[in-house]
């Protein structure tokens, strides 16, 4: 069986700031609703409506998703008009199972405990209905 390798950051109530920023008009790393990183392209996951993992709203800001200078995946969350958003990145290319090392540069340690990092594979295929 083969897995996509999913990154996701979500809160269900966050008091963090944010900014507004206008989204660029090219962005290293990112084109549309994909960033390219680590060898593999991402689709970054969009809702304006409540989803799961959450329920949550995940954002497609390129102010929230994206690939800096130094070729990083930066995943935010952030209040835009009101309403708080999560962001998720799934590859789009099928991986198998095996070993992955997933390497962050945030303060895990401290982070508020209703903030979630989640850095996993699925399989779709695993479930089935009895």
């Amino acid at each position: 069986m083969k897995n996509n390798i999913i990154f996701f950051l979500f809160a269900t109530a966050v008091l963090l700031n944010s900014c507004k920023q206008s989204e660029p008009e090219d962005i290293l790393g990112r084109t549309g609703d994909v960033v390219e990183f680590s060898g593999y392209k991402w689709d970054i996951k969009i809702n304006e409506f409540a989803v799961g993992p959450g329920p949550n709203f995940f954002s497609g800001y390129y102010s929230d998703v994206f690939i800096d200078e130094d070729g990083y995946l930066h995943l935010r969350i952030a209040e835009h008009d009101g309403k708080w958003y999560s962001t998720e990145v799934v590859t789009q290319e099928i991986v198998g199972y095996g070993k992955y090392v997933f390497v962050t540069q945030a303060d895990l340690e401290n982070i508020p405990e209703n903030i979630v990092l989640g850095l996993f594979t699925w399989d779709n295929n695993s479930f089935y209905e009895s």
